[in-house]
């Protein structure tokens, strides 16, 4: 009896030491309305692909019901929607893909539960000390902006895709008023939230700060 005990318990030890489980990492929090919905928006919902009325392949990119229909919450990788924009094949060619910061803001989002998630406050982690074209005002034409102005036909017959693009725009005094949302400027980003507090705050001081290309 004793020798049967040893050995179930040799055999127990055995079993859970061969066990290896890879540790489980904390996903950061994502907003869906924010920091998602933008990056669909204008990269995937142009008219004939996934919005504005037209629905290519039976999915409509330009509200949380309709994007969920590619994802696995709680598996990036198995989501349809992932396994598209990193083989290359969404956005369809010549738009620009995605960057690797916006992909891995949407797998962090799927891998979170990839929730509904709506007005979140980012005032506490909005850092606008130092704000520079290469860092901040990138991410956010990236986010917001580049999905629809560049390529070889940009919405508007405007392209926002290089430091010059931008510049022009803002010479021409047409582009903060737009962003912001002014009486008597066409509302940008077309069909979508509003940029959000920190994001036009950060615009408003590059530009104050003449717009350099820093």
């Amino acid at each position: 009896m004793k020798n049967t005990f040893n050995l179930v318990l040799l055999l127990t030890i055995v079993i859970f030491s061969s066990c290896k489980h890879k540790p489980v990492e904390p996903v950061p929090f994502v907003c869906f309305e924010s920091e998602v919905l933008p990056i669909f928006i204008a990269n995937c919902s142009q008219s004939g692909c996934h919005g504005n009325g037209s629905h290519a392949e039976g999915y409509t990119l330009d509200n949380y019901d309709g994007i969920m229909k590619g994802i696995k919450p709680w598996n990036a990788d198995g989501s349809k929607h992932i396994k598209q924009i990193t083989s290359g094949k969404m956005p369809i060619p010549p738009n620009l893909p995605l960057t690797s910061d916006q992909i891995q803001i949407i797998k962090d989002w799927i891998n979170g539960g990839a929730n509904n998630s709506t007005g979140c406050d980012t005032s506490s982690v909005c850092d606008t000390a130092t704000v520079t074209y290469s860092n901040q005002i990138t991410a956010i034409m990236n986010k917001y902006c580049v999905g629809c102005h560049s390529g070889s036909f940009p919405q508007g017959g405007i392209s926002l895709a290089t430091y010059a693009d931008v510049k022009n725009q803002i010479t021409l005094g047409r582009f903060f008023g737009s962003v912001n949302w002014d009486a008597g400027f066409s509302a940008m980003p077309k069909n979508s939230n509003q940029l959000n507090a920190c994001d036009l705050r950060t615009l408003k001081i590059w530009i104050d700060n003449g717009s350099p290309n820093n």
